[in-house]
């Protein structure tokens, strides 16, 4: 039986803080045969918008943040989540 793992990062491939501390480790713990999940809160296409406009857009932000919590509630699908530094970045901002 396999150990199923839900990794969830800050960025996806191309956000180099998430690429250093979780995508490089993918390959190897797939050949190690783990089930693995991995769900990035800000996707490479977002972060590719905030180079080019220099911010995120709210409404992205806000779909992102609601993605993760539904993530979050399903988390007993999983035998293991991987949370890279914080599951929900930036909240609450007060």
């Amino acid at each position: 039986m396999k150990l199923r793992v839900l990794e969830l990062t800050k960025y996806g491939r191309l956000g180099a803080s998430s690429r250093m501390r979780s995508w490089q480790y993918l390959p190897w713990l797939q050949q190690a045969g783990f089930d693995l999940g991995a769900e990035p809160l800000f996707s490479d296409e977002m972060l590719e918008a905030r180079y080019e406009s220099g911010g995120y857009r709210f409404g992205r932000i806000v779909r992102a943040y609601f993605e993760r919590c539904r993530l979050l509630l399903q988390r007993h699908s999983f035998d293991v989540v991987w949370i890279e530094k914080e599951a929900l970045p930036w909240w609450p901002l007060w």
